[in-house]
């Protein structure tokens, strides 16, 4: 059984232990679903979300410039994700 100060005291691998431990069959259902990936039944709506990005700052040589513009793996990683959330999710 969980108590609340286990949420400050414990890692979040102690506390999915002590759940994967229980004996409850909702709460290992539950577990079992967020592993697969399986939040429920779908509507087949496709909707939009705003895309969020981290694009940092870096000093190089006292100029501030951003990290996509040193790294271009970091820029690709950013263009796949925007391309990806361009596509919408089901619902």
């Amino acid at each position: 059984m969980l108590v609340r100060d286990d949420f400050w005291h414990k890692s979040e691998e102690q506390l999915i232990d002590v759940l994967l431990k229980s004996d409850n069959s909702e709460i290992l259902d539950i577990l079992n679903r967020l592993e697969k990936g399986d939040f429920g039944q779908k509507t087949g709506e496709k909707v939009f979300k705003k895309f969020r990005y981290i694009d940092p700052l870096v000093n190089v040589n006292n100029k501030l410039t951003r990290l996509s513009k040193l790294d271009t793996e970091y820029s690709q990683k950013i263009k796949n994700a925007r391309k990806q959330n361009a596509l919408g999710i089901l619902v």
